[in-house]
């Protein structure tokens, strides 16, 4: 091979292996009037032309005619950094049609050439076409593939040369099957190809805009992803298949010339999108979702550089890193199927049949499978059978979340039951005193609590929250209630009555559970009233005789917390008119929807207007309970929100 040069020795050895070897010359294709449609890969003599540097002159004339490579396969390709190649074949036409189509069945190359004996001996007539030089309605033959026309008389035999031009694929190993079809039977089967193409991109469009008002519906993002994915897979389609060059962009080839990567990286994009939520990979693959997160960012740098077209310098590395995509997502989908994420079983299969057809596609480009309805069609028939079942996954995704939900629901109710049990359904009948209390609980059940206690001429109030919400709150309040009512029986002081709790608290709860108590132990002959806090806000006293709100700033840990804590108490001596009010940090740091805080100075302010209106008890709960319903205005509330009252009447 003197022309082509040393150093693309072994480039040409390789192709020899997936091509054949030398032959004296192709057997001619005979025409006839009982076929429409003649495969000529078996019939090709190849001769690569790496440099993209010989002309019609030297390729038919020697040397280099007898450089030719007998084609041994149905779908002959390209050699690796190869630009461009020549394929020779000859035709006998013994049939009555004079008119024929050349049609090169893949997408990809920049051009295609043409040339037919001329009038004079030794002459060729040549004519192109190209995926990247002309748009559709220019073409000889306006179609979704490449073609070009033959004209060969009845009775006669030529040899015709073509030549293929690989510029942007010149890293890979590329196939061109060609086909030489009568117009007729071309025709036809054109008309039942595209019926079959139109009820794939109908089923895509239906399952794209029926997913699209789900989530609309429903606000879950995995809908809207799976929409994005399946339209950009859908789009690739297009382009891989030229639908999109006949319907979409028929004037522009800006878009095919970088479709490859562009598209590709885009309905990648999408797709790592869909598993990473669809999978929940944050929670049960965090580092598989690290992984995704860089491959996101990859895509967008090969979607940047194909649209400022600088993307061929990655073109050796995006293969290898999409076959990685295809892998990690599919890694990914047997971890969570064998987690027992029931949804992933649809997807484990879809993605499965996706991956095999693609191989089966990549085979036939090889020349490793022959090329069928099947093999050629695989692909697009994988990523229908992924819609539908991505499309399935998603229904039981949703079924699951829905059972989920109940599950939940049925436990906050039960929480909401055992709560609302804990606490008293009247208020005590106290002469001389006034007392009420509320809680509201939050959309999830916290761990607010309030509770009454009345022994030999004392009253006790106790405000409590303990720390979570749900089951995880209404536990540990039970305990509470209990290991409360009987230290309030065995009696004592304040002070001494926070210490025990807190060590029993200590053995009973975990060391991530701890409660927040504050209590007022009331003389009801002498009005004393006695209070220790463990972290909760701070009680109000509104002082009738000043008519002045005061903060009683008792300061403690919350129970629970450490052995050694000191819960030191405090006295006041209450007098006609006086009131006390206990709120829990709910009230204070109720939020609205920009999520503003009700805050301390309301709160102050809501209580000292009901003392100064000489509101009861009862009603200066209420006002404080509507004050923050209006303040949140429906904005749900993540905890309770508890307001206690002690009015002295007389």
């Amino acid at each position: 091979m003197p022309i082509a040069g040393r150093r693309r020795l072994p480039t040409f050895v390789f192709w020899m292996v997936l091509t054949a070897g030398v032959a004296d010359g192709s057997e001619p294709v005979v025409l006839t009037d009982a076929e429409g449609e003649y495969p000529l890969g078996l019939h090709l003599e190849i001769l690569p032309d790496p440099d993209a540097s010989y002309s019609i002159a030297q390729v038919s004339a020697l040397p280099l005619s007898d450089e030719f490579i007998q084609s041994e396969r149905q779908w002959p390709v390209l050699p690796p950094d190869t630009r461009s190649a020549w394929v020779r074949f000859t035709l006998s036409n013994n049939s009555k049609i004079t008119d024929w189509i050349a049609v090169a069945e893949q997408q990809g190359f920049s051009a295609i050439e043409l040339y037919l004996p001329g009038p004079q001996a030794g002459t060729w007539v040549g004519k192109s076409t190209g995926d990247r030089t002309l748009s559709v309605d220019d073409r000889e033959v306006p179609h979704r593939y490449l073609a070009l026309r033959i004209r060969l008389e009845p009775q006669h035999t030529n040899t015709f040369y073509m030549r293929f031009d690989n510029e942007e694929q010149s890293a890979d190993v590329v196939g061109f099957p060609l086909n030489l079809w009568s117009e007729r039977a071309f025709e036809r089967h054109g008309r039942v190809e595209l019926v079959v193409l139109g009820i794939y991109y109908g089923g895509v469009v239906v399952m794209a805009l029926y997913n699209l008002f789900l989530f609309l519906s429903l606000r879950d993002r995995a809908y809207l992803y799976y929409v994005l994915m399946i339209v950009s897979f859908g789009v690739w389609f297009a382009s891989f298949n030229g639908i999109a060059t006949m319907y979409l962009w028929p004037d522009s080839t800006w878009v095919y010339n970088r479709f490859l990567i562009l598209l590709t990286s885009l309905a990648w994009f999408a797709a790592l999108l869909f598993v990473r939520t669809f999978l929940t990979t944050q929670i049960n693959a965090p580092r598989m979702h690290r992984v995704f997160t860089f491959m996101l960012g990859a895509n967008i740098v090969f979607i940047a550089a194909a649209i400022f077209d600088v993307h061929r310098p990655v073109l050796p590395f995006y293969y290898p890193f999409t076959w990685t995509e295809w892998f990690c997502v599919l890694a990914v989908a047997i971890l969570r199927w064998r987690s027992r994420y029931r949804p992933a079983r649809y997807f484990l299969i879809a993605w499965a049949a996706m991956i095999c057809s693609a191989f089966a596609l990549l085979f036939v480009v090889f020349g490793l499978l022959p090329k069928n309805f099947l093999t050629w069609n695989g692909f697009q028939l994988g990523h229908a059978l992924e819609v539908i079942l991505l499309s399935l996954a998603l229904g039981d995704r949703i079924n699951l979340l829905r059972r989920e939900k109940e599950a939940q629901e049925a436990e906050l109710q039960t929480a909401h039951d055992l709560q609302v049990g804990l606490m008293p359904t009247a208020s005590p009948q106290t002469e001389g005193f006034d007392i009420a209390g509320k809680c509201i609980p939050a959309t999830h059940v916290g761990g607010d609590f309030f509770q009454y206690f009345q022994r030999d001429g004392s009253l006790s109030v106790g405000m409590a929250d303990v720390t979570g919400h749900g089951m995880e709150a209404a536990i540990p309040l039970a305990m509470f209630n209990g290991v409360l009512t009987h230290q309030i029986d065995q009696g004592g002081d304040v002070d001494v009555v926070f210490e025990k709790l807190n060590h029993t608290l200590i053995e009973l709860l975990d060391k991530r559970t701890y409660v927040c108590f504050v209590m007022g132990q009331l003389d009801t002959a002498t009005r004393r009233l006695t209070l220790a806090n463990a972290a909760c806000p701070f009680p109000y006293h509104y002082v009738a005789a000043t008519d002045t709100l005061e903060e009683l700033e008792i300061e403690g840990l919350p129970l629970g917390t450490r052995a050694n804590n000191r819960y030191p108490a405090t006295a006041r001596q209450l007098q006609p008119g006086d009131v006390v009010v206990f709120c829990s940090d709910g009230v204070i740091e109720a939020a609205d929807a920009q999520e503003r805080r009700f805050g301390f100075e309301r709160t102050a302010e809501a209580i000292l207007h009901s003392c100064r209106q000489g509101r009861s008890a009862v009603e200066l709960v209420e006002d404080m309970i509507v004050r923050v319903e209006d303040f949140v205005d429906g904005t749900p509330q993540g905890d309770d929100q508890t307001v206690v009252v002690l009015r002295v009447t007389k």
